[in-house]
């Protein structure tokens, strides 16, 4: 219950709740991973400078933006696979 109210209204703890609530049949790797994937977009986002509202607003886009640096980063397929789907977990 702290972490609701210590992250009310913040995306990245929205996106974990989320994320905790969808894989309560998923292996702990695939939670793990999923959250990770959260707190990475979330960190991103704030350094490309959108903001809550806009990712909210423009989910996908914001999505695809994030993918598109982690392909520039160097990032696996696999991989960025695998973080979109614990994004697009946590952001519903």
């Amino acid at each position: 219950m702290k972490e609701n109210l210590k992250n009310r209204g913040s995306l990245g703890g929205e996106m974990r709740m989320r994320v905790k609530e969808h894989c309560r049949d998923k292996s702990n790797h695939t939670k793990s991973n999923y959250m990770h994937a959260c707190k990475s977009f979330d960190v991103w986002r704030k350094d490309a400078g959108l903001s809550n509202k806009y990712v909210r607003e423009n989910s996908r886009e914001s999505v695809v933006r994030w993918a598109v640096h982690l392909k520039t980063s160097g990032i696996s397929q696999s991989t960025i696979h695998t973080m979109v789907a614990g994004c697009c977990c946590g952001l519903g």
